[in-house]
């Protein structure tokens, strides 16, 4: 499993993480261990960024990728920015 050091940085900091099923165990053992972990189906992020927790959401291959949230349109391009 290649993972890039931004993608490892973000689970790092990451308070949530919110994720499918399909997600590889291993990917989630590199975030922080006291990170909370939530399958995407469940998650309330607009809550906990409200709150100033740090959530991002790990999506399974094949297009696998590690996102911060929020994602509003104000700031969305920035953020797509941020992780490319």
């Amino acid at each position: 499993e290649l993972m890039t050091i931004k993608a490892h940085r973000l689970l790092q900091q990451a308070d949530v993480i919110v994720h499918d099923l399909a997600v590889p165990a291993g990917v989630l053992e590199m975030a922080r261990r006291d990170a909370v972990r939530h399958v995407t189906d469940k998650a309330n992020v607009e809550e906990w960024v409200a709150e100033g927790l740090h959530v991002v959401r790990v999506i399974a291959p094949p297009s696998a990728d590690i996102v911060p949230f929020p994602l509003r349109e104000d700031i969305k391009e920035a953020v797509l920015k941020a992780v490319s």
